[in-house]
């Protein structure tokens, strides 16, 4: 009986790890240790750029629970407000990111006046100025791309050569009255991107790039990078005045497969050994 259940402990882990590991987790709740107010110093994310302005925990709006994180535009905008939070670097296996945004009055008739949201995610050093790696972005803040693509697309951007590589997600993805899901999978073992979105009111995710190049391939992750900037546009620039919320990130792991191939292995040995004694 003994033996079986150690059997059981060994397949069960491995089953486990399979399936993923929670690097990291933030809903903004007060269960969470988060209290209403700007969020520099909370839950272990540091604030760039534009320190101490921007990006507050709110009770205005949220996806889930009752707290989210809010881009106050009508407040005193400043610039580019990024706020970044580091979890445990990984260099192999699948990493996957997952949040949920809403971008308020995105549905009007000028997108100019449309805040956007960037995700930046990659192995943050602190202060060597890259903010993570891997650059996503919805809208466009690009004044020419605006109107073609802004409303119905997210974009994996390659900085390396100012060239875009752009994924259709679904018809409204800025629509202001959804929040919207975005779940992007890193395999570092061969440096492809996968990425999902998904509407609150969808019942299942919707694939908008399934193999992408990395475009910093050397890098593990350990960060994620969040911040907000209006589609330019010759009136307002960078200043938009209206609100992005933020909500529900989870951060998972899965092992490549012959790390986890090595775990059973390894517990198999452990049984045989215990049985031959």
């Amino acid at each position: 009986m003994k033996k079986l259940a150690l059997t059981l402990l060994v397949v069960l882990g491995v089953a486990g790890m399979a399936q993923g590991e929670t690097l990291w987790s933030c809903g903004f709740e007060t269960g969470e240790g988060y209290t209403t107010g700007l969020l520099t110093g909370q839950g272990g994310w540091t604030d760039g750029w534009e320190a101490g302005s921007g990006l507050f925990v709110s009770d205005l709006n949220k996806h889930g629970g009752t707290q989210s994180a809010r881009w106050d535009f009508n407040a005193n905008w400043q610039g580019w407000d990024i706020y970044v939070r580091e979890f445990g670097l990984k260099t192999e296996g699948t990493v996957t990111v997952e949040f949920w945004f809403r971008l308020e009055d995105s549905g009007g008739t000028d997108i100019g006046d449309t805040q956007g949201l960037v995700t930046r995610i990659g192995n943050q050093q602190g202060t060597d100025g890259t903010y993570s790696k891997e650059y996503y972005m919805i809208p466009a803040h690009n004044s020419a791309d605006v109107a073609t693509y802004s409303p119905n697309h997210y974009r994996h951007y390659d900085e390396t050569s100012n060239n875009t590589t752009t994924n259709r997600y679904m018809a409204g993805i800025t629509d202001e009255n959804e929040w919207k899901g975005i779940r992007i999978v890193t395999d570092l073992d061969n440096d492809l991107i996968d990425m999902y979105g998904r509407s609150e009111s969808d019942g299942s995710w919707t694939t908008m790039a399934i193999g992408l190049d990395r475009v910093f391939p050397e890098d593990g992750i350990g960060s994620v990078a969040f911040y907000s900037l209006s589609a330019y546009n010759t009136t307002l620039g960078y200043q938009g005045t209206n609100d992005v919320y933020l909500d529900d990130i989870l951060v998972t792991w899965v092992p490549e497969p012959a790390t986890i191939c090595l775990l059973t292995v390894g517990g198999l040995g452990v049984l045989m050994r215990r049985r031959r004694r």
